[in-house]
C-alpha cells in the first residue's frame, strides 16, 4: 500500500488509513432492525470487525436510511408501509 510501493506505509500508517476507509458512511445493511445498535448486537459476529453503529465524529455509523442504488436492499424496517387492502 500504495499499489506499485510495497513497503512505502509503516504499519501504523497503513491501519490508520484502513481505519478511514471503514469509518466511511456506507449503504445501510440490509438486516437493519430499526435500530443501528440492536442490529449491531444481533450481528456481532460479522459487525465485531467493523465500525457499524459506533460513534465516528460525533455521528453513529449506520443511523440512516441510504440503501445505495439498490432499493430492493432496502430493511423491512426502512420499507415505506401502506395500508391498502
Amino acid at each position: 500500500m500504495p499499489l506499485g510501493k510495497p513497503g512505502a506505509l509503516s504499519d501504523r500508517d497503513a491501519w490508520a488509513v484502513a481505519l478511514y476507509v471503514n469509518s466511511q458512511e456506507r449503504p445501510q445493511d440490509p438486516r437493519y432492525t430499526g435500530d443501528v445498535k440492536e442490529t449491531r448486537e444481533k450481528y456481532f459476529n460479522f459487525h465485531q470487525y467493523t465500525m457499524y453503529g459506533t460513534e465516528r465524529d460525533g455521528v453513529l455509523l449506520g443511523q440512516h436510511d441510504n440503501t445505495g442504488a439498490k432499493p430492493f436492499l432496502k430493511p423491512d424496517a426502512l420499507r415505506p408501509r401502506t395500508f391498502d387492502e
